[in-house]
């Protein structure tokens, strides 16, 4: 998860290979993204908000018998 200070937003992001974009004050969602080939493994916004950076790779979720088999 991280925290947007600049528009009291915050990001999810996960196994499933999506991210998410979250009102605080509101609890709502406002926007999400299409899945990834990977999981979503790192995520930040930069300093003054004007971008959100994230990394994908596999996550260890499953094990490693199936990265052997993704390899």
């Amino acid at each position: 998860m991280s925290f947007n200070k600049q528009f009291n937003t915050f990001a999810t992001y996960g196994q499933d290979g999506c991210y998410f974009f979250w009102n605080k004050d509101t609890k709502s969602k406002l926007k999400s993204t299409k899945p990834a080939p990977w999981p979503v493994t790192a995520g930040d916004y930069l300093e003054n908000a004007s971008m959100f950076a994230y990394a994908f790779g596999y996550d260890w979720g499953k094990g490693a018998e199936e990265l052997k088999k993704n390899q």
